[in-house]
């Protein structure tokens, strides 16, 4: 997603996600530590819960999106629409994860992003947290992208994954449910140039 660098709201929104940063990296030095095999390896906060069958198909879902305020990209409607969905509402905490500062500075692959999480005892989300995320997160902050920890989904002959961001001030602060960056590639760097953020499960036990 394209953000505008024009105007005061815009430098409000910069300021939030620099803060937004610093907070992640000072919550990731507070982590604590468990064994795996025999290395003390930290575990993550619990983010947000998010709970999952809310709504029994597609079409429930992208009515209380719409109810909600939201904007939802075609891609991820063809996502949705192809989602399985859980049969009963089942409660799932959501890890949030800073590529560059909890993992490493230069960026990490999705492959590596995967083998540090299970290390740390989280999975994949499904990609029904996408829309849960979207209709629980209506504070989320202008100008933050979240990228949903998810198998890539094929829409449109592309392998595409979801995310969930709020438009900048310039954007109106539209809170968008998308599929931005063509397609997924599981050899791209994330986080190579700027933070990017994303949300991964951690198992109820």
């Amino acid at each position: 997603m394209k953000i505008s660098s024009k105007g005061g709201g815009h430098r409000a929104d910069a300021g939030h996600r620099k803060r937004r940063e610093c907070a992640l990296k000072k919550e990731s030095s507070k982590m604590i530590s468990v064994e795996t095999e025999g290395r003390a390896v930290p575990t993550l906060p619990v983010w947000k819960r998010v709970t999952l069958g809310r709504h029994k198909d597609a079409a429930g879902y992208l009515a209380a999106l719409r109810a909600g305020g939201n904007s939802v990209s075609e891609y991820a409607k063809d996502i949705i629409v192809n989602m399985s969905i859980a049969p009963v509402e089942t409660p799932v905490d959501l890890v949030l994860v800073a590529v560059r500062a909890m993992i490493s500075p230069n960026g990490a692959t999705s492959v590596q992003i995967y083998a540090w999480a299970e290390e740390r005892g989280l999975e994949s989300c499904p990609a029904e947290v996408g829309p849960a995320l979207r209709e629980h997160y209506r504070d989320q902050p202008a100008g933050e992208v979240i990228r949903v920890g998810m198998e890539p989904t094929d829409s449109d002959n592309y392998a595409r994954v979801l995310f969930v961001h709020r438009g900048s001030f310039i954007e109106g602060r539209k809170r968008w449910l998308s599929t931005p960056g063509a397609f997924h590639d599981p050899n791209h760097r994330l986080g190579r140039r700027n933070e990017c953020l994303m949300v991964l499960v951690r198992p109820n036990k």
